[in-house]
């Protein structure tokens, strides 16, 4: 799966579809980028000018970091995504299931994360999960 750029064409479809068929709240990876810098990039590219109305929330450092806490692994916090969450879901993913994490993998990883997990504890832990499910309760 090729990474998206917040500017580019494939990502303004996307964003599109989101927000016609789910609603008016938008998650994306900030990668190692700046969440709020993200976030207004893509809104002001691809959710202004009659490209829609929404929220865009930036997972920092990226969506797999919920995860991270859920499972309670080692490296989760806010570090540079192929450093910290994504090279600890990557060990556990060999570990279980004996291949290389992808992103198509995580529905799965969230399967298995969240599964009999208390979610208030790791919205403790993740200011990025808190903001996106704050910003879900208000739209």
């Amino acid at each position: 799966m090729e990474a998206l750029r917040p500017c580019s064409g494939k990502m303004a479809r996307i964003l599109r579809a989101a927000l016609m068929d789910y609603g008016r709240v938008v998650l994306v990876d900030a990668e190692d980028r700046r969440p709020e810098d993200v976030e207004r990039e893509v809104a002001e590219r691809h959710l202004s000018g009659g490209g829609g109305r929404g929220l865009v929330v930036a997972a920092r450092p990226c969506i797999e970091e919920w995860a991270c806490h859920a499972l309670r692994l080692e490296v989760c916090g806010d570090v540079p995504p192929d450093v910290g969450p994504l090279r600890s879901i990557d060990q556990y993913w060999r570990r279980r299931h004996e291949r290389p994490y992808q992103k198509r993998f995580l529905p799965m990883l969230f399967e298995e994360a969240f599964s009999g997990v208390d979610l208030d504890e790791v919205v403790k832990r993740s200011v990025s999960l808190r903001r996106f499910l704050e910003a879900l309760l208000k739209n």
